[in-house]
C-alpha cells in the first residue's frame, strides 16, 4: 500500500504547477519546486503526471508531460539526451548539442508536449564553477522561447541557484529568472503546530486499518523524531508497519518499532518507538538546539 497525503501546502503546490502548465503555447512561465528529501516533491509530481497521461492516436502518441530525473554530475548534453529518451528518440545520445536540441524541438512538437519536468535539478550545479549552471539555464531558456513549453524544476532547496547564480552579467531580457514564477517550497510542519497534528490525523484516516492513536501527544513526538515532519519518512514507517499486519490487526508500538528498524532513517538516529518518552523529548530538545 502506498500512502499519499494531501494537505493545504500540497494542494497549493499542485495549483502552482497547474498555473505554469496553462501558459504552454503562450508566454510560458516556469517554476521551481523545492524541498528537502522526503518532503513530498516526487509524490506531488507523480500525481500531477498521472492526471495527464499519454494518449495513443491512430498516427502518433501525445505526451502532454515530459519528465526526467537527473543523475549526479550531469552535463547539459546529458539533460538533452534524457529529454530525447523521454520523447522516444532511438539514439538520444547521438549528435552535437545543436543537433540534440533540433531533434528535441521536433519531437516535443510531434508529441504535443505541454510541460517539461526536470527532477533533482540540484545535480546540474557544479561545486567550483558557474559555467555549467549558466549552460543549463541558457538551454532551458532557449527551449522555453522556441517551443513555448514551461518547465517545472524540482529539487533540494539549493537547486534555486540555477536562477540566482546566472543573473550577474546577463541583460534583464536574457535572465532565466524573469521567465519563472515564485519558487514553491514544501516545508515540514513544526512540532506542536496544528498542521503537524492535522497531518498525522489524516494519516490515521488514510491507513484504513485499526491503529494506535497517531495524533496523541506522545505519538506526535515519537513520529516527529522519526521523520523530522517529512512525508516520505512518515509514509515509509507506516507502510512497513502495514506490511507486518494481516490487515485487521491493530498497528501498535511493536509494529512501528520493527518498521522503523528497516526504514532508511534507521541508520541516522536511535529508534524513537523503542525509547522512553523522556528520552524522545530530550532527543527532540537536542535537535532543536543544533
Amino acid at each position: 500500500m502506498q500512502l499519499t497525503i494531501r494537505n493545504q501546502q500540497f494542494d497549493l503546490a499542485y495549483q502552482a504547477i497547474s498555473r505554469c502548465h496553462k501558459t504552454a503555447g503562450l508566454k510560458p512561465k516556469s517554476m521551481m519546486l523545492l524541498g528537502a528529501s522526503g518532503a513530498g516533491k516526487s509524490t506531488l509530481l507523480h500525481l500531477y503526471r498521472k492526471a495527464f497521461p499519454d494518449a495513443e492516436l491512430e498516427d502518433r502518441t501525445l505526451r502532454p508531460i515530459l519528465y526526467i530525473s537527473l543523475p549526479s554530475r550531469v552535463t547539459v548534453n546529458d539533460i538533452l539526451s534524457g529529454l530525447l529518451e523521454a520523447c522516444g528518440d532511438p539514439e538520444p545520445q547521438k549528435g552535437t548539442a545543436r543537433s540534440l536540441l533540433s531533434r528535441l524541438y521536433g519531437l516535443t512538437k510531434s508529441l504535443g508536449v505541454q510541460l517539461i519536468i526536470i527532477d533533482e535539478i540540484q545535480h546540474v550545479l557544479p561545486e567550483h564553477t558557474h559555467r555549467r549552471t549558466q549552460e543549463a539555464a541558457d538551454m532551458i531558456k532557449s527551449i522555453m522561447d522556441r517551443s513555448l513549453i514551461p518547465f517545472v524544476l524540482a529539487g533540494l532547496p539549493h537547486g534555486n541557484r540555477i536562477l540566482t547564480d546566472t543573473v550577474k552579467g546577463k541583460h534583464s531580457e536574457d535572465q532565466l529568472i524573469r521567465r519563472f514564477n515564485a519558487s514553491v517550497q514544501l516545508k515540514p510542519p513544526a512540532l506542536g503546530s496544528n498542521a503537524w497534528k492535522n497531518l498525522m490525523a489524516v494519516y490515521q484516516k488514510t491507513i484504513g486499518v485499526p491503529c494506535i492513536n497517531l495524533s496523541s501527544d506522545e505519538m506526535l513526538k515519537r513520529f516527529y523524531l522519526a521523520s523530522n515532519g517529512l512525508h516520505g519518512f512518515i509514509a515509509n514507517v507506516l507502510e512497513h508497519a502495514l506490511e507486518s499486519t494481516d490487515g485487521n490487526q491493530q498497528i501498535c508500538m511493536t509494529h512501528l518499532s520493527e518498521a522503523f528498524d528497516v526504514s532508511s532513517y534507521a541508520d541516522l538516529i536511535e529508534n524513537p518507538f523503542k525509547m522512553s518518552l523522556p528520552q524522545v523529548e530530550r532527543a527532540l530538545a537536542l535537535r532543536a538546539n543544533v
